[in-house]
């Protein structure tokens, strides 16, 4: 496998879980890992792809979640089973592509199921830099949600029930 580039866009963690994942899935299709190269950039229109001539997998593996790359890599790996009986047809909806993608769905509920702590992973721009991707800011209480929490937690009063109680009474009284 080639890493000699992945030093900037994947930790060396990531690295050894994503060969870890290599060896257990060719060894769960029954095949000798393919040359593989693991792209930190993207420079055609897929992910992945199989290169029949040489039966090599390449893979791009920067800015995506280890558990994406890695249903990628189970794709093309099928791929490379269905080469040893034939030349598989890849284009979109194919009986082989579709085979590949439910083959990979396959491996990876099981390879998630074996490894749930995957699933957890960041997902950064790089994994080299503090900036993220998408950022979910936590709703910072103000004055006014602390005081009305105190209030239902120590005398069971709840505002909020009793304010849209009081404006549902008064919304009826407006009807009249």
């Amino acid at each position: 496998m080639k890493i000699n580039e992945l030093d900037s866009v994947c930790t060396p963690e990531k690295q050894d879980r994503i060969h870890e994942f290599c060896n257990w899935c060719c060894e769960k299709l029954g095949i000798n890992t393919p040359q593989l190269t693991l792209k930190p950039h993207n420079d055609t229109s897929a992910l992945g792809y199989t290169d029949m001539s040489d039966r090599s997998v390449t893979v791009v593996v920067g800015d995506r979640h280890q558990m994406d790359i890695m249903r990628t890599l189970a794709h093309e790996f099928v791929h490379v089973k269905q080469m040893e009986s034939y030349e598989p047809d890849g284009a979109t909806g194919s009986d082989d592509e579709n085979e590949a993608n439910a083959m990979a769905g396959v491996l990876m509920r099981e390879w998630g199921q074996q490894n749930p702590d995957l699933y957890t992973e960041g997902v950064n721009v790089s994994e080299n830099t503090e900036e993220s991707r998408f950022t979910i800011k936590k709703h910072k209480p103000s004055a006014q949600d602390k005081f009305n929490k105190r209030l239902k937690d120590k005398h069971g009063i709840d505002l909020d029930a009793n304010l849209k109680f009081y404006q549902d009474m008064q919304k009826k009284f407006q009807k009249s």
